[in-house]
């Protein structure tokens, strides 16, 4: 099927057995031809505003339907009124012809049935007027419907829907803001690196040293938290790796062997040619310790 639309928001009734069972709301553009599947996806990403115009139309159209087939049913009894009481005049007519023709005594019933006949057609006539103004009722609805769906257009952004206008349905235009590199100004063309130095002062956790430190030592942090170099001087003091491996080897010494001291490698090498198995060569260049195996 194929039927004419001007462009804007529209609502298509389903009807069945007289009455409307859904609304699907659509939005008819301004191309010439359009599918149904085109205006039903437009009507679903029309904005809020759209949308609220929409859903009214389709709350007046199933109104209108509704109304329509009240009166096209008012005018529809009426109908079947009139043709019944046609009928039964019809009927009464016979009954005062038959009654007429059998007999010249049953002329006052005749009468009688006339009369009622009479009557009948009276509310014949009634009921086919009754009738007539339903569907003209019917034809009135019909008609607003009509001018309602040819009155709403499009002015820019704002609705026209019968005679009355929307406010600017699009909102403001925010600011674009920048996305790449090259659209931030004001940037430096370079960023070179640049030595600098710091005060002593200007290190706030630079930790504190103990008096006593001999120049040129390596500084360990004991348990007592002090410094010092050299040999330890009380419990909680640490001792350097030349101070700790002389302490051993002079164990070692006292316990399985002789610990000779040398001044360089060399002489270590040496003298290990006159040492017995188990002693100890100690370089006082190095520190290195050495066991005669």
């Amino acid at each position: 099927m194929s039927f004419t639309a001007v462009p804007g928001p529209a609502v298509l009734a389903l009807i069945s057995q007289g009455r409307a069972v859904d609304t699907i709301p659509i939005l008819v553009g301004d191309a010439f031809t359009q599918t149904l599947r085109q205006v039903v996806s437009a009507a679903k990403v029309a904005d809020d505003a759209t949308q609220r115009e929409i859903e009214k139309l389709a709350a007046q159209a199933v109104d209108l339907v509704d109304s329509s087939v009240a009166n096209a049913k008012k005018a529809q009894d009426g109908a079947s009124r009139a043709e019944t009481a046609a009928g039964n005049a019809k009927n009464s007519e016979a009954i005062a012809d038959d009654a007429a023709n059998r007999a010249s005594d049953s002329a006052s019933a005749a009468s009688s049935s006339a009369a009622r006949a009479a009557t009948s057609e009276r509310n014949a006539g009634e009921s086919a007027s009754a009738a007539y103004g339903s569907a003209e009722s019917a034809k009135a609805d019909a008609d607003r419907a009509a001018n309602i769906a040819s009155s709403t257009s499009w002015n820019g952004d704002k609705l026209t829907v019968n005679g009355k206008t929307s406010p600017s349905l699009r909102g403001p235009k925010g600011d674009s803001g920048a996305s790449t590199w090259d659209d931030i100004t004001g940037k430096p063309s370079t960023f070179p690196p640049r030595g600098h130095m710091h005060r002593k002062a200007d290190i706030t956790d630079l930790p504190s040293f103990a008096e006593g430190i001999v120049e040129g030592s390596i500084p360990i942090r004991g348990s007592d938290g002090t410094f010092f170099v050299r040999a330890p001087q009380k419990a909680g003091h640490v001792a350097t790796k030349s101070y700790v491996d002389t302490a051993v080897a002079s164990e070692k010494a006292r316990t399985v062997g002789m610990v000779w001291m040398v001044e360089t490698e060399s002489q270590a090498q040496a003298k290990e040619t006159s040492c017995q198995k188990g002693d100890f060569i100690q370089v006082a260049q190095t520190g290195n310790i050495y066991k005669v195996v």
